[in-house]
């Protein structure tokens, strides 16, 4: 099986699986995973300017916690899903929408 291979849409950076409800490499996974389990409270250093302009050409450029984790929620990672190859995530996209619509 062939797994997708995206962009991360944090950093940009080479992503095969969807994490928390989004195409996300490992590093953003687990950099959400610890803000939200250790509820940490991060502060701007650019007074939320980080992410205006392209987007970062290196893992590097997210040096400010506090927007890294903004844009976490902005694209919609939720602790409440759970980790699929995208791959499956049409499949599970469907099962969603057939839910939804059951209800």
């Amino acid at each position: 099986m062939e797994l997708f291979s995206g962009n991360c849409t944090v950093c940009y950076k080479r992503a095969i699986y969807y994490n928390y409800n989004c195409s996300a490499c490992e590093p953003c996974k687990m950099y959400y995973r610890r803000s939200i389990t250790k509820y940490c409270r991060y502060t701007y250093e650019r007074n939320r300017k980080c992410y205006d302009g392209p987007p970062p050409l290196s893992y590097k450029d997210l040096n400010c916690k506090a927007c890294r984790f903004y844009k976490c929620q902005k694209i919609g990672m939720h602790v409440n899903y759970e980790t699929v190859p995208m791959c499956f995530a049409h499949i599970r996209k469907k099962q969603n929408a057939y839910e939804e619509s059951s209800q």
